[in-house]
């Protein structure tokens, strides 16, 4: 009885908490949006229903994968979920409550309490929940792709559970596209040798990447177009610590010491554990649990991704479960039974870790990543204070503006989506790279679309990529490169505003 109301109490909190952090990050920063990427996720889904003729699924973006943005589609039909980024939060809260179901009913009692517990009382983990961001649906359903491979590798069932979960994961994030090859083995020594079994199970488990592969070849004409895309391809590169493997493995396993304190080594033990006594079943879907962290490495090296809290958070479900694993374990070895405290290894775990989660919870009340002045980063996943920033200067930059009907042409840099969030705009009052090739002929002729132009005071460095990119036509390039096209510009547009190295024109009546 104390196990079922200590389950119903975690997983009613699962919803009390991120939402009751949403109100109190919204009061605060007038967002929930913890970086410009989430602001970004949610322009994405509503250019999908809320861009007038230029609205579809085209829009579904080139380089993040789509299925969180159609995830958050039926919450943004509504503007005040969209404006405030609740209709992430609402998502988030959804995803984590069947995360920690999971968890629940991966581990016994009462290691699954302890486990759940921690999961839900970190605060990257809730940012990541209440903040929209792909982070969590991805949590999600690696957890509940583990979780039927175990019931596979055990009793040969849920296969087709264990398919769809890998079939949706590599539609979220890029860290699933090494499970499909992880699991496939399995399945075919499974299937023993039948091969008109083994081939339609290898397709559907990748026919998510083939999907994706084919989206781009179609909309893009190039099936990479993901990666090659010019916004990937020249802002990927900064980490100062790239091509050394040495400065990687420090680099990453520091930030994973900030984050998660003791468990780490708790999980390791138990992956050591499961692995001297063959558990397998157990042992193989806690590995597929941690994949994303050896991605990230791997990334790292190759100077692709980053050192954001968000991607440790992948496999924060399998170091917590490995640890408490060990404990499960170690509590029913013959030789430590007579050891009486080996029972309270569980509730030890829980208040080693306790000083690390205090001190995680200090980037609630500064709004940044708290390792920050620790670890030389080269930039911050959570930066409220940034996204704030962002949302004045706009709003402060428009004030005493009537926007209720107009049109404005914008550089397309990613955090001038913010725009659309600072003055409650829809896309389908901004013309940008959404718009499709229709773009072009309004940064050719901006006077006979746009009510107002945004430019910045000088070029740049995403201006030469554009430029490229929009055949020679990239508005901003021109205005600052052409005279002639200055000068028409000019002719049709006054300036009413400078401020903050930004320019605000308005069209002359």
């Amino acid at each position: 009885m104390i196990e079922k109301w200590l389950k119903i109490g975690i997983l009613i909190s699962s919803l009390v908490l991120p939402l009751t952090l949403a109100f109190f990050i919204y009061d605060t920063y007038q967002t929930t949006a913890s970086c410009l990427d989430a602001l970004s996720h949610l322009y994405i889904a509503k250019n999908v229903i809320d861009n007038g003729e230029n609205s579809g699924i085209k829009n579904l973006g080139t380089v993040w994968l789509p299925l969180y943005h159609i995830s958050l589609i039926p919450f943004i039909f509504s503007n005040q979920l969209y404006f405030t980024g609740f209709a992430g939060t609402i998502l988030g809260s959804i995803l984590l409550f069947f995360t920690v179901f999971l968890i629940l009913s991966f581990l016994p009692f009462p290691e699954n309490i302890f486990a759940s517990l921690l999961f839900i009382l970190h605060p990257y983990l809730l940012i990541a929940t209440v903040t929209p961001m792909t982070e969590i649906l991805a949590i999600f359903l690696l957890l509940f792709t583990t979780y039927h491979l175990h019931q596979f590798l055990k009793d040969g069932r849920g296969m087709g559970r264990l398919g769809i979960g890998v079939v949706l994961g590599t539609l979220t994030r890029y860290e699933f596209y090494p499970i499909p090859f992880l699991i496939l083995p399995f399945l075919i020594l499974r299937k023993k040798g039948n091969w008109r079994k083994i081939i339609p199970t290898v397709l559907f488990l990748f026919s998510g990447i083939f999907f994706w592969l084919i989206w781009n070849q179609l909309l893009f004409a190039d099936p990479l177009f993901f990666f090659r895309h010019p916004v990937t391809k020249d802002t990927a590169g900064k980490l100062i610590y790239a091509q050394s493997l040495r400065k990687v493995v420090y680099f990453n396993l520091s930030i994973l010491k900030e984050l998660f304190g003791i468990l780490p080594f708790f999980s390791l033990l138990g992956i050591a554990f499961l692995s001297i006594k063959r558990k397998f079943h157990l042992l193989l879907p806690l590995l597929l649990l941690i994949t994303p962290f050896f991605t990230h490495l791997f990334l790292a090296y190759q100077n692709i991704s980053l050192g954001y809290a968000r991607f440790f958070l992948l496999s924060f479900a399998g170091i917590l479960l490995s640890s408490f694993l060990f404990c499960r374990e170690i509590t029913n070895l013959a030789l430590l039974k007579k050891f009486k405290v080996i029972r309270f290894l569980p509730l030890i775990i829980f208040i080693l870790y306790l000083p690390t989660l205090k001190e995680n919870y200090s980037v609630l009340k500064v709004g940044k990543n708290h390792y920050q002045h620790k670890i030389n980063l080269p930039d911050l996943d959570v930066n409220y204070q940034k996204v704030n920033y962002y949302l004045k200067t706009f709003r402060n930059l428009f004030s005493n503006m009537d926007l209720t009907s107009a049109h404005l042409l914008i550089p397309f840099n990613q955090e001038f989506q913010t725009i659309s969030f600072a003055l409650r705009l829809t896309p389908e009052q901004l013309f940008d790279p959404y718009d499709g090739e229709f773009i072009l002929k309004v940064m050719e002729k901006p006077w006979e679309f746009c009510d107002n132009l945004l430019l910045t005071d000088t070029l740049t460095p995403f201006c030469p990529i554009f430029q490229k990119y929009y055949q020679g036509k990239y508005f901003l390039f021109l205005f600052w490169q052409d005279e002639e096209y200055q000068k028409t510009i000019l002719n049709h547009f006054s300036l009413v505003k400078k401020e903050n190295g930004l320019r605000l024109y308005q069209k002359v009546r």
